[in-house]
């Protein structure tokens, strides 16, 4: 028996949605690959980038702790500048290689009950030059009582200082 028109109409509609359905489908495993190469890329680029930032840390650090003779305060102040902030590149990376774990999701988030109040103690303790900072007045306001929330505190407190520093540059 020959198809009514409206049986003509549902049974295109439904060969469409199937079409549809396909090329998503095809899309959504395209991207899982694209997604791969990402990874893999991220993961190469942190170990060809962490390779030299292990030396310069390591030379900083023997230069710092006096293995190649004394330093002058002049000479000092420049290699703790660059320490600081080849362990915030190093930081950085690692951030980056987390990220690309966390969408290949292969990299899980472990929630624990947080104290955000004691986090953000450990931040201010941990970033003590944000109090020398000569452009911009930091103020640590805290209110009084802070919840405890269930996160991943590691993953929380990175968050927390990437917001701080970049409040601090722009």
């Amino acid at each position: 028996e020959a198809f009514t028109p409206q049986q003509e109409r549902l049974a295109l509609r439904m060969a469409q949605l199937a079409s549809l359905a396909l090329t998503n489908a095809t899309l959504f495993e395209e991207l899982g690959r694209a997604n791969g190469f990402k990874l893999d890329f991220l993961s190469m680029m942190s170990h060809e980038l962490r390779t030299p930032l292990s030396v310069i840390t390591g030379y900083t650090r023997l230069l710092l702790d006096d293995c190649f003779g004394s330093l002058t305060l002049a000479q000092r102040d420049p290699l703790q500048r660059v320490d600081k902030k080849a362990w915030e590149l190093y930081d950085l990376i690692a951030t980056l290689l987390d990220v690309g774990h966390l969408e290949a999701r292969q990299l899980s988030v472990k929630e624990t009950e947080t104290d955000i109040a004691v986090v953000l103690e450990e931040i201010k303790a941990e970033l003590p030059e944000l109090d020398t900072q000569q452009e911009v007045e930091f103020v640590w306001q805290l209110a009084t009582e802070l919840p405890v929330v269930h996160t991943d505190r590691p993953k929380l407190k990175v968050v927390l200082k990437k917001l701080i520093d970049n409040a601090l540059k722009f």
